[in-house]
């Protein structure tokens, strides 16, 4: 938004996908966006039709703010179980400009996910690392993991 004589004028809406399962942003939600510099990185769970995923797939993208643009949308991971709106991931990053993901689980597993380069999603995450057996608090994980790193 820019502030002008007349008020706050808000720039055209830039869309980053079409096929958000939904967004789960209430009482052990995490944030779906985490800007670092001048990018925001964005996660989202998707709807799909193929039944025999092994859960809801998660995708991020990076909008750069200067060039009011998204970057192709990169698939993270699963979130066991498949079309599960409660799904939804959690997204921060480390005090090294590292992105992490956690996929959102249903009563199911939740896995960490942590991008090669800093603040950089186009070398993709590394290899997921299972967080917990079973939960429902993507909030928890997340803090969890911020914690892990700034601890390391």
């Amino acid at each position: 938004p820019v502030v002008t004589d007349d008020g706050l004028s808000l720039p055209e809406a830039v869309p980053v996908t079409e096929k958000c399962i939904g967004m789960c942003e209430h009482s052990g939600g995490a944030s779906f966006a985490r800007t670092v510099g001048s990018t925001t990185h964005v996660v989202w769970a998707e709807m799909s039709d193929e039944d025999d995923l092994p859960g809801t797939p998660t995708y991020a993208a990076t909008y750069d703010r200067e060039s009011r643009t998204v970057g192709e949308p990169l698939l993270v991971g699963y979130a066991p179980p498949v079309n599960d709106s409660h799904n939804a991931p959690g997204v921060c990053a480390d005090s090294e400009g590292f992105i992490h993901v956690v996929t959102g689980a249903h009563g199911d597993h939740f896995y960490h996910y942590r991008s090669k380069l800093p603040n950089d999603l186009s070398e993709g995450f590394e290899d997921a690392v299972e967080m917990l057996d079973h939960g429902r608090s993507v909030r928890r994980v997340v803090i969890h993991v911020v914690a892990r790193v700034h601890l390391c």
